[in-house]
């Protein structure tokens, strides 16, 4: 853990300015969704909210949104969350952000790939998508490029 310390000081970066950012992001983000606090580590906060199976606040090594459902196909409104909760985090526009969550899903799809990741509306997406076991599984992060 001092190790983790010394890094960020080294870089440059103040551990506690970090956390308040990702505080304020994640406090932002359960305003919008009524989410609950799970649990925080080091660089993640987790929350929870009922029909979303993963939702949590990325802090490190850049600001984003981690969003999954236990669906095959998640549905539009799944995709308009994700746009919501990156606006809440990374403050980038909900159309945008929707649209690139919905290509990365395609193309993770698409694929068949472990982990996708595209370049879209500012923002990056790393994206897993399985439809077997039934039923499937989504999780899509978006997040600040580096």
């Amino acid at each position: 853990m001092k190790s983790c310390y010394l890094l960020l000081s080294l870089l440059g970066l103040s551990t506690p300015a970090i956390a308040n950012e990702c505080d304020m992001r994640a406090a932002d983000l359960v305003r919008l969704t009524n989410a609950t606090l799970d649990r925080r580590e080091t660089m993640k906060i987790f929350l929870k909210l009922q029909d979303i199976s993963e939702l949590a606040v990325e802090c490190w090594p850049t600001l984003g949104v981690e969003v999954g459902l236990g669906l095959g196909l998640p549905p539009d409104a799944f995709f308009e969350f994700v746009g919501q909760a990156a606006y809440a985090v990374i403050r980038l526009p909900v159309g945008p952000i929707k649209q690139g969550a919905i290509r990365c899903h395609q193309k993770a799809l698409r694929t068949g790939d472990e982990l996708t990741e595209i370049d879209h509306g500012g923002a990056h997406f790393e994206c897993t998508a399985t439809l077997l076991p039934t039923p499937g599984k989504t999780s899509i992060s978006v997040l600040l490029p580096r």
